[in-house]
């Protein structure tokens, strides 16, 4: 079945990356060995595997000492970013920070995923990409005021 607005093909996409990230974040949230320093699970556990294995590795260390801050600060911005996505709010600037944050994660935690392609990061960085480039999708908050001001 066509559609007369080709954007609406991206609706199910927003929706997958706004739930995505919005769980993420509050997931990172609720769960208290995320914060643990002594987790196996923890923010400050994956900073430090990432120092040893990222090709960026050498730019983490300082943030070994603001690991928790660095937890919040993602959980924060990863649940922000999903909220925008869902209701269609800053959709361009919440998938910039998006792509930034998949693009982090991709270089610090599934770098050496093998075969390259089976790491999810990867595909969260150009799943984002569309967003970039196109106008606001339909069934949003910023289409809707953007139909109101014409």
């Amino acid at each position: 079945m066509a559609t007369r607005d080709p954007a609406l093909a991206l609706v199910p996409l927003r929706g997958f990356l706004g739930a995505a990230f919005t769980y993420a974040g509050i997931q990172k949230l609720a769960n208290p060995d995320f914060l643990r320093a002594s987790s196996p699970i923890s923010i400050q556990q994956s900073l430090v595997l990432a120092i040893k294995t990222s090709p960026v590795g050498g730019l983490l260390h300082p943030l070994l000492h603001v690991g928790v801050a660095v937890g919040v600060a993602m959980a924060i911005t990863e649940t922000c970013v999903g909220l925008a996505m869902l209701l269609g709010v800053g959709v361009r600037w919440a998938a910039l920070v998006g792509l930034l944050v998949s693009c982090s994660l991709f270089l610090t935690v599934s770098f050496h995923a093998s075969p390259w392609f089976t790491g999810a990061d990867i595909v969260y960085v150009f799943a984002w990409t569309p967003f970039l480039l196109s106008p606001a999708t339909p069934w949003s908050l910023e289409g809707r005021w953007r139909r109101r001001r014409r």
